[in-house]
């Protein structure tokens, strides 16, 4: 009998295990295979290459056993494998990361079965970071016109619906990560609070970068630092998205991204007298029943519906598109817009307009004949906005965080000193640990800190001005 992996080797294994009295036998294999799990005790992580190591680490996150799945390398779904799986019932703090620079999940386009990670009924905090997701989508094709069909997915149900979903939960941060070629959603949140998705990339998805479903409400979104590139329909649709009550930015932001032509199709044929016609629309879509929204620092850039050359020149893109009822309180201020087909902000109806609030905004090359902001004789206010054609005069803020490491003063916490820096002289600074403030003021363009640091968990400190993330570090 051999019992691999266990120290033994050649003859001398096969000597000894057959020796040995059942019950010392089972002993020693229960040994053997608790040494090589999958998931480490030590630090209660589990590593995954491929989809069964995935799943296994799933289904040990539920159970309670690990707090960390690492993924290595990517893994590949090809032309009819599931990939990816649910994390349900995460009541802790939890995160799903890669491990290489290559980790993640890849699909063929003609695979139809399930993909991606499925967050749900669970309150973290959990974070997913650093993960490629490849899922493979094809051009649409169509005659003039007409609604053009995903080749391989004619109708929704027939490929997976996102990268990454959220459903029933909250305090989820979503870092890093890479969304390519998504047939519908990148990432789609349902019923959720105190969301954030920042420094990530979203290119060429089928209908919408971020999309936020419009019943249950979910609330406390945050949209920092990431890129929108190419995306069918609106880079990002949000509905129905009050605020959060507990958050500690007190409204729900979009700041510091790149929106770049996006809204590039008719996607939608719900527009027109006939209620049948292409819709146009903008590559930031806030929908109805949303309130106390920040959309600062942006770039809105290259908007065209340009798919379909037949609708280039009826069918314009703006920068925001605003929905026609129930928003309000939302605050637009200082991005640019420029290269766009229409105007900067399009409000579809002037009761929406009178939420509006369009300050410090540089508008540079739109479209022919139309207004920077439909229906600005209602706007709530209206000021400091200037044209800037080249782009010399705007500039997101920018800002640097460091620390000197802790010097134990306990065994449950250290002294750290936070320095931090920025360009912003005339906005409030906010240092924000774990969620919760260490300051928030008016604060000098730099200056530094000694704080007291918890040990038992990674700290995160993000630096904000005025809404818009400058920088954010982890304090292992």
């Amino acid at each position: 009998m051999i019992v691999p992996g266990c120290g033994f080797n050649g003859k001398l294994r096969q000597r000894i295990l057959p020796r040995i009295y059942p019950a010392i036998l089972v002993l020693a294999l229960l040994s053997c295979v608790t040494r090589m799990p999958a998931a480490s005790q030590a630090d209660r992580s589990c590593q995954a290459a491929d989809q069964p190591s995935f799943l296994q680490c799933a289904s040990e996150a539920r159970q309670g056993g690990i707090d960390r799945i690492i993924i290595n390398g990517t893994i590949d779904c090809g032309r009819n494998l599931a990939c990816g799986g649910i994390l349900i019932g995460i009541n802790r703090s939890f995160e799903v990361t890669g491990g290489t620079a290559d980790a993640g999940f890849s699909r063929a386009a003609e695979n139809h079965a399930s993909f991606g990670i499925s967050i749900r009924n669970s309150s973290g905090p959990i974070v997913v970071r650093g993960l490629k997701f490849n899922m493979a989508r094809r051009a649409p094709r169509g005659q003039p016109g007409a609604i053009w069909v995903d080749p391989d997915c004619p109708t929704p149900d027939d490929c997976p619906q996102e990268a990454i979903g959220i459903i029933h939960s909250n305090n989820v941060l979503v870092d890093r990560i890479q969304v390519l070629d998504a047939p519908r959603f990148g990432i789609s949140i349902f019923d959720s609070y105190s969301i954030t998705i920042r420094r990530s990339l979203f290119v060429r998805s089928g209908l919408h970068g971020i999309w936020v479903a419009a019943q249950p409400a979910s609330r406390g979104l945050h949209v920092e630092n990431n890129q929108f590139i190419d995306i069918r329909s609106n880079g990002a649709m949000l509905s129905v998205l009050p605020p959060d009550a507990t958050d500690p930015l007190g409204e729900n932001t979009v700041t510091g991204n790149v929106f770049d032509h996006n809204h590039n199709a008719a996607v939608y044929h719900v527009c027109g007298p006939t209620g049948h016609d292409p819709c146009a629309g903008g590559q930031l879509d806030i929908e109805r029943h949303s309130a106390r929204f920040l959309i600062a620092d942006n770039d809105f850039r290259h908007g065209v519906m340009d798919e379909d050359p037949s609708l280039a020149r009826d069918f314009r893109v703006t920068g925001i598109e605003i929905a026609p009822l129930e928003v309000q309180d939302i605050v637009i201020r200082h991005n640019y817009f420029h290269d766009l087909s229409s105007g900067a902000i399009t409000s579809d109806s002037p009761i929406a307009a009178r939420a509006l609030r369009v300050l410090d905004n540089a508008f540079g090359r739109l479209g022919t004949g139309v207004a920077e902001i439909n229906h600005a004789e209602l706007v709530a206010e209206n000021r400091g906005n200037h044209s800037d054609s080249t782009g010399d005069q705007w500039r997101r803020p920018a800002g640097s965080l460091s620390w000197t490491p802790c010097r134990p003063d306990d065994g449950q916490k250290c002294a750290a000193v936070i320095r931090w820096e920025s360009d912003i002289r005339d906005m409030s600074l906010r240092l924000i640990l774990n969620g919760s403030h260490l300051f928030a003021k008016s604060a000098p363009a730099r200056g530094e800190r000694v704080f007291e640091l918890p040990r038992s968990q990674p700290t995160r400190l993000d630096l904000y001005a005025g809404g818009t993330l400058l920088d954010t570090i982890e304090i292992p």
